[in-house]
């Protein structure tokens, strides 16, 4: 045992160090496969798309075929909504249950790539009618409700904007906004088209507030360039709602947003930065001022620097521990 010395640097330590690297950094070379995947999946669609309509087809034969192909299509597209999560490593999950394992989309980016994954949730769903959509020279659009954790289509129809949930048939078909989960308030809605246009069509579907900030600094002078942030309460607590915006010259901004509870995070982009954080119920048709007072916060400190320091070192920390034990357990049996 006394002349036994721990060797980190084996080949089953080597292959341990680059396997771990592979999970941990995964993300950063699993989207060039998905972009790749995502273009040879392009002949694919074309075929699904000229297979299941024709010239002749009206807009909303069009519309019904393709939502009626996603229900046909439900046993090769495994659902992830509320299964439960073993293991993630965003954008791959592992989970208890069918599909055990899915690499979901990162962003609105590469869509086709669920043909190849054929996994995902409402996102992934909505994402890929819309490009199924415009292959059938349909006009269309996803909605984007980020804050309240859903995704749907509208298509175009005899110049009404029809909503439409996959997969669904004839039931996904013409949907009303009252069957999005009605206990749940609206708190932004994006519209995105096929060419990554987006609009905000919040007040398409509800009643909207305004609300206009004036941010102050520690010795009460004006605050420009503070970023401001709404976080939606009505699903999950503190959700991202893709409601944002940045202090004038005047210190002011202004958000228009559908009804609920929300959390607001303003901060400057200072190393150690000036902040506030706080609770407010908006009403819909109604008008809103929110003065805000920042104060130093060295607990908010460059989190992202740090959340990246830490992505980058873990292989290695958890790395050496598993080699280390390994090595701890030999010196043992000597």
């Amino acid at each position: 045992m006394a002349n036994y010395k721990k060797n980190f640097f084996k080949k089953e330590y080597v292959l341990l160090l680059i396997i771990l690297i592979l999970i941990f950094y995964h993300t950063f070379y699993i989207q060039p496969i998905m972009k790749w995947k995502a273009e040879n999946n392009r002949k694919d669609l074309s075929h699904i798309v000229s297979t299941l309509i024709n010239d002749s087809m009206s807009e909303t034969e069009k519309t019904l075929s393709l939502l009626n192909w996603f229900d046909a299509s439900a046993n090769n597209f495994q659902n992830t909504w509320d299964k439960k999560v073993l293991f993630a490593m965003p954008p791959s999950y592992i989970f208890r249950e069918k599909p055990y394992f899915c690499t979901r989309l990162i962003g609105h980016k590469n869509v086709l790539w669920t043909l190849t994954s054929r996994c995902g949730s409402c996102e992934e769903y909505a994402l890929l009618f819309r490009e199924m959509a415009k292959e059938a020279n349909l006009t269309v659009r996803s909605i984007n409700r980020m804050g309240e954790d859903h995704n749907w289509d509208e298509v175009l129809i005899n110049n009404t904007w029809i909503i439409v949930e996959p997969p669904g048939g004839s039931i996904g078909f013409n949907r009303n906004m009252s069957d999005f989960d009605p206990a749940r308030n609206i708190s932004c809605l994006i519209a995105e088209y096929p060419n990554g246009t987006t609009v905000d069509v919040t007040s398409r579907y509800t009643a909207t507030a305004n609300i206009t900030f004036v941010v102050n600094n520690t010795d009460g002078d004006i605050a420009k360039n503070v970023i401001i942030r709404m976080l939606s309460n009505n699903y999950q607590k503190n959700r991202e709602a893709n409601l944002n915006c940045s202090t004038g010259s005047d210190g002011k901004c202004m958000i228009s947003l559908g009804d609920g509870n929300y959390t607001i995070v303003a901060m400057t982009r200072d190393f150690i930065p000036l902040s506030y954080q706080g609770d407010i119920l908006i009403e819909s048709n109604q008008g809103y001022i929110k003065n805000i007072y920042l104060k130093r916060n060295i607990l908010k400190m460059n989190l992202i620097a740090f959340y990246y320091f830490v992505i980058i070192i873990s292989p290695f920390l958890l790395w050496f521990c598993m080699a280390w034990l390994i090595e701890e357990k030999r010196m043992k049996k000597k």
